[in-house]
């Protein structure tokens, strides 16, 4: 996997500036409603049956989704 830690050898050092993010408190709001609205599927074969072993073949794993809701909605520092 790919290390984002460190700059490739021909990357511009000089040209790396930190800056800011700023999002309005309203619209952090109106994203946490959304996720806290927001549904997972019912479990099915699809949405069960994903994974390496699987190759991935019918896309996310619902546990994986169960679980990012979970984060976002009550661990992350948005």
């Amino acid at each position: 996997m790919a290390s984002f830690a460190t700059l490739p050898p021909t990357a511009d050092n000089d040209a790396i500036k930190p800056f800011k993010v700023s999002i309005p408190e309203s619209d952090l709001q109106e994203m946490k409603t959304l996720i806290k609205l927001s549904k997972v599927a019912v479990p099915s074969f699809e949405n069960t049956h994903t994974g390496e072993e699987n190759e991935h073949y019918y896309g996310i794993d619902r546990e994986f989704i169960v679980k990012a809701k979970k984060v976002w909605e009550g661990e992350y520092d948005w």
